[in-house]
Parts: C-alpha cells; structure tokens; sequence
C-alpha cells in the first residue's frame, strides 16, 4: 500500500510538473506564469481549507492549524500568478512585484543574471523556424534571476514567455553594450553545497523536498489526535423505539422516527460484547436509550450511534468500545502513513547522493530523481 501510494504521488507529481513545463510560447509583450498554476492554487486552497474549518468547528485547534498553514501556503501560487508578471517593449520593461508594485526599467540598467541566459538565445529565437526548435525552449533550464539596480527580477522557468523576453532583453543589452551578452554571476546557495552545485534549482528542490517531507508529517503528527474515545457529554442522548432495521457484516441501520436518516452502528460486531442481545432488544419493539453524534455533509444528516442502553437500565455499548474496536484499523493507518514518511526520507536521501554523484549512474536512473537538464555534468 506504501509502495503503491508513493508511485501514484511521484506519478501525479510528475504529471503536473510536466504540464508546468510544457512549452508555451508568450504575446511578445508579457512574461506570466501559467495558468496551471492558478487552478492548482485554488483547488488545493479549498481542499485544504474545508477541513481546517471543519476542525476548528469541531474544536481539533492543532489540525485546524495544520490545515490552514497549508491552504495559506497553497494560496501564495494564486497571489503569485496575479502579481508576479513583466511587461516589456523596445524602451524597455516594467515588473510587478509579489505586492503588486510596479518598476520601470531600461535594459541598459540590467547588470547581470543570476543563472545562464545562452549567449546566442536572441538569435536563435530570431529564427524563423522557432517555433519548430524544440531544444530552444530547453535552454532555459533554470529560474533566471535578472539584477537590475541593485534589485532581483525573477523569470522562472516555467513563465510563458519568459525565453521571449530573455531572448529580447539579451538583444537589447548587446545594442547597449557593444554586442557583449548579458554577463553571469554565479552565485551558490547552502543548497547548492548539498549536490556539489550538480543541481539547478538546488534550493527549490530542497524546498519541495522539505514541503512533502512535512506533508507526511503532519500526518503523522495529526492522526493520533483523532484517536480518542467520544465524550458522553459529546453525545445526544434520546430513548427510541426501533421500527424496523437493516444489518449487513460492518453496518447496522434503524428506522427511527424523528430522524431525518437512519441512525446506524458501525462495526457492531466487535463494539457489542453480545451481538444476540442487540437484535433481541431491537426485536422486542422496547424503548431504549441511545447516545449519538450527528454530522452533516452537503446538506444531509448522519447520525452515528455509540452509545446504548436498554429498558432494564443495562448498558450493551459505550465509545470507549468504538474506540477499542477502532485501535485495529488505526494501527494499519499509522503504519501506512510512517510508511511513506519512510519512503518519502530514503527517496530524498537517495536523491541527494545521486545528486552529488550523478557520474556514477546512468542517465535513466538519474533522471528518475531530477528531470531532464536539471544536471550540470
């Protein structure tokens, strides 16, 4: 199960990543990021939104928490897709920041990029078969970090666009500087240290690294709160008469009046000490007591049932016999999620000596850890 969940995690990851990185070609006049992104940002905002307030509704603080730090995170590709874009024309071009302010620039006042912008790109992407040279828009195989007075622009390698306006800002600069090309400035990173600087991006792979890693941990970390017996003074208590009633192997339901669904047990053979008695009592058409906690979902009512107690004042279940029948199934939970917390720990590992020694393997099974052009050998 470990195994299968981390292939298919690497698999949609790998899916997104590689309709991230999909070509697209820009307007000739704005460097964006793609739209992609925001539809991601906004699903993942929800998704993880929904259950931090669901959370705090039930009072569970920490999962709230941990949800909502997450939906906030996933909410910064949103706001990152809004603001960050340049515009750009032949005088030259204007950023827009993270908060959404706005500098004018020259291309004469670019003083170097971080990352390599290809001597030649202006000239390629002048050709009229651009659009049929693939291996161009592998050039850029790296965020570029353009310094412009004193000021980090960012072009990421995933932007529409971005190759454009590289490939302009480099023909631009040459007019201003007697054809020299936009100079480089390598700069390395506690990150780069981690791959021996074999790594483009090293710092945003060990970001991704980190994201996922905690991912997993909170898991782990959040399951065990949920791994407590109901209160009684959490349940509903009201005495019933049964009607009528369904049971196969893991649910039992009844008909009850004044209930907009049917009540049910879950698991009623191994929370009942005397399963025999159960049906005895629902068969006697006797008013008894039962404890429930009611949720609702989209609008329908559930109400399960933990708790009962029949007309001769004898107790058959209680939720501290939910919770014990339910120890069985949370182990196999918590060993599935340490699992990938495993898994996912050696993949990293493993990624950074491949990282560090990408000599010592071959090209397929480097590629099975960082994509393609992501390697300086």
């Amino acid at each position: 199960m470990n195994i299968f969940s981390l292939a298919a995690s690497r698999a949609a990851a790998k899916a997104v990543d590689k309709q991230l990185h999909k070509p697209q070609k820009g307007d000739g006049s704005t460097v964006h990021l793609p739209r992609l992104m925001l539809i991601i940002g906004i699903i993942c905002t929800a998704v993880f939104l929904v259950p931090a307030v669901v959370a705090f509704i039930y009072k569970e603080i920490f999962g709230g928490i941990a949800f909502l730090a997450i939906s906030l995170f996933c909410s910064s590709l949103i706001i990152a897709y809004i603001n960050q874009r340049i515009y750009y024309d032949n005088e030259g071009f204007t950023a827009k920041s993270f908060f959404g302010i706005k500098h004018r620039y020259s291309y004469s006042d670019i003083e170097h990029s971080i990352g390599n912008i290809p001597h030649d790109l202006d000239l390629v992407i002048d050709d009229e078969d651009f659009d049929d040279i693939d291996y161009v828009l592998d050039l850029m195989t790296e965020d570029i970090r353009l310094m412009v007075r004193g000021k980090k622009i960012l072009i990421d390698q995933i932007a529409v666009g971005g190759i454009e306006f590289l490939a302009f800002a480099q023909k631009q600069y040459k007019i201003f500087n007697g054809g020299r090309p936009i100079p480089e400035k390598k700069k390395t990173t506690k990150c780069d240290a981690i791959f021996n600087g074999n790594v483009k991006n090293a710092t945003a792979t060990i970001v991704i690294d980190i994201v996922v890693a905690a991912f997993f941990m909170a898991g782990l970390i959040f399951i065990p709160f949920t791994n407590v017996p109901t209160e009684m003074d959490e349940l509903t208590l009201k005495t019933v008469t049964v009607q009528s009633y369904t049971a196969d192997e893991d649910l039992l339901e009844m008909k009850i009046d004044g209930f907009e669904t049917e009540p049910y047990f879950t698991s009623y053979k191994e929370t009942f000490d005397d399963v025999d008695e159960l049906f005895a009592l629902l068969d006697s058409k006797e008013p008894f007591e039962i404890g429930y906690t009611t949720f609702v979902d989209d609008g329908v009512t559930s109400y399960t049932v933990e708790y009962v107690r029949d007309h001769n004042g004898k107790v058959l279940t209680t939720p501290q016999d939910y919770y014990e029948a339910y120890q069985e199934t949370f182990v196999v939970i918590m060993l599935a999620v340490t699992g990938l917390n495993v898994a996912w720990i050696v993949y990293v590992i493993l990624s950074i000596y491949v990282g560090r020694n990408p000599e010592k393997f071959s090209a397929k099974f480097v590629h099975k850890f960082f994509k393609e052009g992501t390697i300086r050998l």
